[in-house]
C-alpha cells in the first residue's frame, strides 16, 4: 500500500487576493512551527525566484494548492487566460 504524504510542504500554490484576482504564486518550502510556514514565490515575467517568506496559514485562505508543478503550470494559465493577469 502506498502512503499518501500529507500536508502543504511542497504544494505548489496560487494566492488570490480580497477581490479574487490571482496575486501570488509559489511553492511551500517548510513548515516552521504551528501553523507557519516558509513559501517561495516567482515571478509573473520570467518565473524566476522572487523571495522567501515567513507566512501564517491564515494567509492562505484564498490560495489553490496544487500536487505537483505539471497541475500548477496547467491552472496558472487558465487562469491567467480567464483574466488580464496578476496585479
Amino acid at each position: 500500500m502506498v502512503k499518501k504524504k500529507v500536508g502543504i510542504v511542497g504544494k505548489w500554490f496560487l494566492a488570490f487576493n480580497q477581490e479574487g484576482r490571482l496575486d501570488l504564486q509559489g511553492r511551500v518550502l517548510e513548515k516552521m512551527k504551528n501553523g507557519i510556514y516558509l513559501i517561495e514565490t516567482y515571478s509573473w515575467n520570467d518565473g524566476q525566484v522572487l523571495d522567501e517568506r515567513i507566512i501564517s496559514v491564515d494567509q492562505m485562505c484564498n490560495w489553490r494548492l496544487y500536487p505537483d508543478f505539471e497541475t500548477f503550470g496547467l491552472r496558472a494559465q487558465q487562469y491567467l487566460k480567464s483574466e488580464s493577469g496578476p496585479n
